[in-house]
């Protein structure tokens, strides 16, 4: 790229008069017409295609040191990581930042049925084959107390997964919802708030209430309580007030 708007020939003239020069003025020459990588800004995105459109920012200069913006690069698709029945997938939104990077050969036909397929052109190294590799380049805040943890979060951190060397952390200012059947805790269950049942308590051990240690609230249960053993007071506190509508 030029430092300046002044004269920028393609040909550098310590190359003249030998043919190391030439050789190197030729391979300079020619990589110019080689489309690798660039980041790219995303104008609309296709979640259900996966295909994207995006203006490239890498912009291009004349000899005359005039810069010139690269066409835009239509319907190429976005990297999904993933394999072996699971992938990672983004709701892309214009603006978001990325890379494009190009395929060594014409992908068109292999786009067509993701399977071994001849090039369909004699085009390499285009940004026409390319894909688009999404990356959050700036924007973002990580928590001091994830210095040494793995994060998946939203840019500001307010809603977050973290990975510690030894335990994970999910943490949210409004809430974590888990859509299940059935919810296996296999080891002790610690509640520091309210915990409330809307439709009913069963136990087959003995069951604490009544600001018991494990729990620093009631326990409400909007339902039928049902206990195999038997239903164990815990530590003494105030009466239980009524609970709260559902």
């Amino acid at each position: 790229m030029a430092d300046s708007l002044g004269n920028n020939p393609n040909l550098d003239p310590a190359n003249n008069d030998t043919l190391a020069g030439l050789l190197r003025s030729s391979f300079a020459q020619l990589l110019r017409n080689v489309d690798g990588m660039l980041p790219a800004r995303v104008l609309n995105y296709n979640r259900t295609t996966n295909r994207v459109n995006v203006e490239v920012l890498i912009a291009m200069i004349t000899t005359s040191g005039q810069q010139v913006s690269r066409a835009q690069i239509a319907n190429i698709p976005v990297i999904n990581l993933g394999g072996g029945g699971f992938l990672i997938n983004f709701p892309l939104k214009e603006g978001n930042l990325g890379f494009i990077m190009a395929n060594d050969r014409d992908i068109s036909l292999f786009l067509q049925s993701f399977s071994e397929a001849p090039p369909n052109t004699n085009r390499v190294k285009s940004f026409s084959d390319s894909i688009f590799i999404p990356s959050v380049l700036t924007g973002y805040t990580i928590d001091g107390g994830d210095a040494n943890n793995m994060v998946i979060q939203n840019l500001d951190g307010t809603v977050k997964i973290a990975l510690t060397p030894n335990s994970v952390n999910i943490s949210s200012t409004v809430g974590v919802t888990i859509d299940t059947p059935i919810t296996t805790v296999t080891g002790e269950l610690v509640v520091q708030g309210l915990l409330r049942s809307t439709g009913g308590f069963a136990s087959t051990g003995i069951a604490t209430a009544l600001y018991a240690s494990y729990f620093g609230g009631p326990i409400y249960v909007l339902g039928n309580g049902d206990s195999s053993v038997a239903f164990t007071p815990g530590v003494p506190g105030p009466p239980i007030p009524p609970p709260p509508p559902p």
